[in-house]
């Protein structure tokens, strides 16, 4: 049996719904609650489509446009000579 929300410094024994009362001075709401799940669910899909998102970057980056590096003109933006055109 769990311990009741009124005993302190034993929050491993505490049921879920009694840890946030140290943290809120309340329980949580349940349109609170349901938030956490709806929060732990999406996170668990991100963690679980990380093979598929991983293989897709791959697939992205081999088939990227390799972009030729910028010839030098001296011209910058910010440092006064702005194009006025």
């Amino acid at each position: 049996m769990h311990s009741t929300c009124s005993v302190r410094g034993q929050k491993s024994s505490l049921p879920p719904f009694c840890r946030e009362q140290e943290l809120l001075g309340r329980p949580l709401r349940g349109e609170e609650a349901g938030e956490v799940t709806g929060m732990a669910r999406r996170l668990a899909g991100i963690v679980l489509l990380q093979p598929a998102l991983d293989a897709n970057y791959r697939i992205a980056e081999d088939h990227a446009y390799a972009w030729p590096p910028k010839k030098s003109s001296g011209w910058r933006r910010g440092r006064g000579n702005e194009d006025t055109g």
